[in-house]
């Protein structure tokens, strides 16, 4: 399958029907809140970040291999199918022959609704009415495009593709609001307004350190590029950059959404990141940014792991770092900042342990003997589950590969571990 092929949009969803795609129990059964599982199903793909990974059911070697712009296809289809008005993970296309075409159909008109200017030739060269397949796919080319004189740039993807989020969301208001009546310039203001938001954030983020580098001038100018801003508002945004913004000149979207206030959060986490070194006052910034985004610390601290458990587990897939030592570097404050949320919840973590039988029976065993590489193994697995369990990380991908035994002992509280895992 070839993702730069003519006939991608259709071959994909036929390569996804062979697959056994079964629902994730384990996020459907933290919560109901949209917001939620929205974002614990998106946020491991990289979608929010600009930085696609491919969901874990594609096996296939050829796959993995995809440049960033294939991968980012994957993505956005998967995450767009997660939100249609169907439940995609139910549904095979051999189950429902007109899947495809109305899935289709659903995307034409969504894109067409919010984005006009996407709208191509509806009939080929040679007269002939495109298929519905074809024309969504022309319209998701269009989409992904990025000129080709802002290739090789890797900010440049990040602030682009990370726009994409938005696009799976509104698709969700879109499919569950499209009768009521004004729904489509009420998306359009919402999309326009949010948009003029972030490009406030990351002007204010820039001069978050009392001064702005011409390096952090460029990135605020490639993420207007990328904002697709109408003429109008496009001017006024341009001034943001030299009028030395705060966290009190920032104006907040309209819309109380939960999950639109965490990507503002943590888009300006990783625009603070972007020079690969944070101050002082960059961390207070993120902290009134937050203030005033309406979390509590617990909730900041949930989105530095979110990001920094997603740059870890995807370390060789991604180039937020270019040197090696700023993998430990990450790691530390990975292991500081859970350290720290465990003591927090040391109570409820003494409990999880004490009312696991095998992990009880396990800790006793290694009073006496050295427990096996399986038992180990489980050992590890218990503990991270039992960390998923906090309200902090239910909804956080946690990097399983990363957080080792000997990592996991260190980040919990003494009191909670028996003496010989102590040590």
């Amino acid at each position: 399958m070839n993702l730069q092929e003519k006939g991608w949009f259709q071959n994909y969803l036929l390569f996804r029907n062979k697959i056994n795609i079964t629902k994730d129990s384990e996020i459907s059964a933290l919560t109901s809140n949209k917001d939620f599982l929205l974002y614990r199903s998106i946020q491991p793909t990289g979608l929010m970040y600009g930085h696609p990974v491919l969901p874990s059911f594609i096996k296939d070697d050829k796959l993995k291999k995809l440049a960033v712009d294939e991968r980012m296809k994957v993505v956005l289809i998967e995450s767009l199918l997660q939100f249609a008005d169907y439940d995609i993970t139910d549904i095979r296309i051999s189950d429902n022959p007109d899947f495809s075409n109305e899935f289709a159909s659903s995307l034409i008109d969504y894109y067409l609704a919010l984005y006009p200017e996407l709208e191509g030739k509806a009939t080929t060269f040679w007269g002939r009415k495109k298929e519905k397949e074809i024309v969504a796919e022309e319209i998701l080319d269009k989409r992904l495009y990025v000129k080709g004189s802002m290739l090789g740039n890797l900010w440049v993807s990040f602030f682009h593709n990370s726009l994409l989020f938005l696009d799976v969301l509104y698709f969700r208001k879109w499919t569950e609001e499209k009768e009521k009546i004004g729904t489509i310039d009420q998306l359009r203001k919402e999309k326009e307004a949010l948009r003029y938001s972030l490009l406030q954030v990351i002007a204010a983020a820039s001069y978050a350190d009392s001064e702005i580098e011409h390096r952090e001038r460029k990135l605020f100018n490639l993420f207007l590029k990328s904002a697709d801003l109408d003429q109008e508002t496009s001017k006024k945004a341009k001034k943001l950059i030299d009028e030395r913004l705060t966290v009190d000149d920032i104006t907040l979207p309209e819309v109380d959404s939960w999950i639109i206030r965490k990507y503002i959060l943590e888009l300006a986490i990783l625009t603070i990141w972007a020079d690969q070194e944070v101050v002082d006052e960059e961390k207070e910034f993120i902290q009134q940014l937050g203030r005033k985004l309406g979390f509590l610390q617990e909730e900041m601290d949930a989105s530095m792991v979110a990001i920094e458990s997603f740059v870890l587990t995807n370390w060789n897939e991604i180039q937020f770092f270019l040197k090696n030592k700023d993998y430990k570097i990450v790691g530390k404050l990975l292991v500081r900042r859970i350290s720290k949320i465990a003591g927090i919840n040391k109570d409820r973590i003494g409990t999880e342990i004490r009312e696991s039988k095998e992990l009880m029976n396990l800790m006793a065993a290694s009073m006496s003997r050295e427990l096996t590489v399986e038992e180990k193994e489980k050992v590890r697995v218990q503990l991270i589950d039992i960390l998923k369990m906090l309200p902090t990380f239910a909804i956080i991908a946690l990097p399983g590969t990363f957080l080792t035994l000997p990592i996991l002992l260190s980040m919990l509280p003494k009191s909670v571990l028996p003496s010989a895992f102590q040590e």
